[in-house]
């Protein structure tokens, strides 16, 4: 009964560990876009 709940523990602090990074994911590509939008798109070239 306690390695199941460590595990179920342990499995959760892996999940947390991965949201975080994909929220500074998440985070770094907004502030590229908010960069980027001073720059012509990349479209208008063809």
């Amino acid at each position: 009964m306690v390695k199941l709940v460590l595990l179920v523990l342990q499995l959760l602090l892996v999940f947390h560990q991965q949201l975080l990074l994909l929220q500074q994911q998440h985070q770094l590509t907004q502030a590229a876009d908010r960069a980027g939008e001073h720059l012509p798109p990349a479209r208008s070239f063809g």
